[in-house]
């Protein structure tokens, strides 16, 4: 007898569309492979676009705000002469991550498959980094000159945010399929931050312990109160009003030069220049920084602001960012009677997490931000229907 292998055609399309999105660093170090990811990603949206297309489906109002957003983003690159190749993979895979949850929106099997998958992505993303942080450089890359301590998936500070949204991904699906997180995932959710440890992304560490922390807190309304986005967005006002203003940079530089780092990485150069720039182009910002403009010292020789609040209004200006932060409290809409879902909560904590990170550093186009905020929307939107039917069921 013949035993036929059944195979999951959705969650292979899944896998086909989300690995060139969530593309690794090390794959850019291989110029044939990055190549084949590239024309992988352009085949992807092309085929995603056409499926919606043909599907009729009216893209929901969260989906129009941030694709506005990313129209304006696009023209204040144009308008401003900047580095577009560097920024069009990234606008695309946004899109395209997008057009995804748009397309399978209300999909059951697509909410299975996704949380799946993208635990699968998660759990070898995690390991592979480490393994390339033991042997100190990505895979194929030896002997090449590499800033930041970059790995498999990039740069200490960079990296540490893709592991905090893998992190969430992986506690979400344990939380949604099993109501526990499992020994296999508390493993390698170690590794994760063990190879922020030994290339010692300070924030990474901290937003890691903040996520073990809240996970692990049994009391709910403490969770409720300290993990909140709003006390991230709140605090990173007030250190970038501190550091601009107040010279607060002068206390963390001496904290952070006991831990063997270079004082505060510049931002308290970096953060009053950006704000001095944003004051001459307010509308539209400047879509992005070239390497010319970079070494004319424009941002203190930096190539991006190093905070989240700071980074929009800089790409976008004020329209832009009007556009972003639209969306995403749209996203994060009536999310206060969604905490009675323990699943949910993981979600809405790896975003405080990321956001706290985003306070000393932060990169706009970083695909994970914007896959976590679609992760979001479509399961907040599942909870609220649930709500709705158990009413509907109590009332008869």
């Amino acid at each position: 007898m013949k035993t036929k292998v059944k195979i999951n055609k959705e969650k292979l399309f899944l896998y086909f569309i989300l690995l060139p999105y969530l593309k690794p660093y090390n794959i850019t170090l291989i110029p044939e492979l990055d190549y084949i990811f590239k024309v992988w990603k352009v085949l992807a949206t092309a085929i995603l676009l056409t499926k919606f297309f043909y599907s009729k489906k009216k893209i929901h109002k969260p989906t129009f705000w941030l694709f506005g957003f990313l129209i304006i983003w696009m023209l204040s690159l144009i308008i401003n002469k900047g580095p577009i190749n560097d920024y069009i993979n990234n606008i695309m895979s946004i899109a395209g991550v997008t057009m995804l949850f748009e397309y399978y929106f209300g999909n059951d099997n697509f909410k299975n498959n996704i949380i799946q998958s993208l635990y699968s992505i998660s759990v070898w993303f995690i390991l592979l980094n480490l393994y390339t942080v033991v042997i100190h450089h990505p895979f194929f890359a030896g002997g090449m000159k590499l800033y930041d301590n970059a790995n498999f998936l990039g740069g200490d500070n960079y990296s540490a945010f893709i592991l905090i949204t893998l992190c969430g991904f992986m506690y979400f699906y344990d939380i949604k399929k099993y109501s526990i997180i499992r020994i296999k995932t508390w493993i390698v959710s170690f590794a994760s931050i063990a190879s922020l440890t030994i290339t010692f992304s300070f924030m990474g560490i901290l937003t890691h312990l903040i996520l073990y922390f809240a996970v692990l807190a049994k009391n709910i309304k403490i969770r409720r109160i300290l993990f909140r986005w709003q006390n991230a967005v709140t605090l990173g006002i007030i250190i970038v009003v501190s550091v601009a203003y107040f010279h607060l940079d002068q206390i963390i530089a001496s904290l952070l030069f006991s831990m063997d780092k270079v004082g505060f990485n510049g931002r308290n150069y970096i953060w009053p220049m950006a704000l001095q720039a944003i004051e001459k182009k307010p509308l539209l910002g400047y879509g992005g920084i070239t390497q010319e403009l970079a070494s004319t010292w424009f941002l203190a020789g930096a190539n991006h602001t190093h905070n989240i609040l700071l980074e929009y209004p800089f790409s976008t200006g004020i329209i832009g960012t009007i556009f972003f932060v639209i969306y995403f409290i749209s996203v994060l809409s009536k999310m206060k009677s969604m905490f009675a879902d323990d699943s949910l909560r993981i979600l809405m904590y790896t975003l405080t997490a990321y956001m706290i990170c985003s306070i000393l550093d932060f990169y706009i186009g970083l695909i994970n931000f914007y896959l976590l905020l679609n992760m979001i929307y479509l399961f907040k939107n599942e909870n609220m229907i649930n709500r709705i039917i158990k009413q509907k069921t109590r009332g008869e």
